[in-house]
């Protein structure tokens, strides 16, 4: 199912929201959600986008880790050992992190590239991903249910949701990543279609059946079916407005009960 045809793009945010909550806030000790223009703006530091999310989630008190993001397929596990009562910290060059401890938020940054959230029911871990087609082609998705495993995780107990990112509709590639995507992944492909039409590449429908093939069941898997690019009233796009435009902030925590 490509970004345009999820069942969740109806649950888009009216207007006048700042944040878009993810479904994977149904379980009661998870705050999530992604960031509108609403919320962050294009200048804001990084720690002070964080800052503003937790604050709009009501988990201010909770200290956040981010990554270094280098379009890697590189995935980290971070505790509360990682902080040293820092209220952010950064986490070297990698585009993916797990946690396992209650009470520590992750987030990433985007502006068309693929936010991926993700919660193992069972032993509460979670993670955040920052998947652009670099990270796509290194199957950063599957690294990371790998680093949830290496937790004590099982891949059918994980929830997934992606969020806003730039749609089929308005990701051309180049004939020569086209080509390089379809053939590493031509085994890939679901009952709707497939993740590349011409030279138009579906990340977020690519990342999904990556998970699918990881383990993770299908109907675990929320996509927020909103493009970017399309909406750039409401988020930002870099293939839209270039290097001067903002970030989108995706965020999840575990609270404690």
């Amino acid at each position: 199912m490509g970004l345009g045809e999820s069942p969740l793009a109806s649950l888009a945010e009216p207007d006048h929201l700042a944040l878009l909550s993810s479904p994977l806030n149904k379980l009661p000790w998870i705050k999530s959600g992604a960031t509108t223009r609403k919320l962050i703006h294009p200048g804001m530091s990084l720690e002070d986008a964080v800052r503003a999310t937790k604050r709009a989630l009501n988990i201010h008190h909770l200290p956040a880790a981010y990554c270094r993001q280098r379009h890697t397929s590189h995935v980290r596990i971070v505790g509360s050992r990682d902080f040293s009562h820092q209220e952010s910290v950064v986490i070297g060059d990698c585009d993916g992190l797990i946690a396992t401890d209650a009470g520590v938020a992750l987030a990433v940054f985007t502006a068309d590239c693929v936010p991926i959230l993700l919660v193992e029911e069972e032993r509460r871990i979670i993670g955040a991903v920052h998947a652009g087609w670099r990270g796509t082609l290194g199957e950063i998705a599957v690294e990371a249910i790998s680093g949830i495993r290496s937790c004590g995780g099982a891949p059918e107990n994980v929830r997934v949701w992606i969020g806003p990112a730039i749609g089929c509709c308005c990701y051309e590639v180049s004939e020569e990543l086209a080509l390089t995507f379809a053939q590493k992944f031509r085994g890939l492909c679901n009952r709707d279609g497939h993740f590349l039409r011409g030279r138009y590449l579906d990340l977020a429908e690519l990342n999904r059946q990556q998970l699918i093939a990881a383990g993770v069941p299908e109907d675990q898997i929320s996509v927020a079916g909103v493009c970017t690019k399309h909406a750039m009233h409401r988020y930002y796009s870099y293939r839209g407005e270039g290097a001067k435009t903002g970030r989108i902030v995706s965020l999840i925590a575990v609270v404690a009960q």
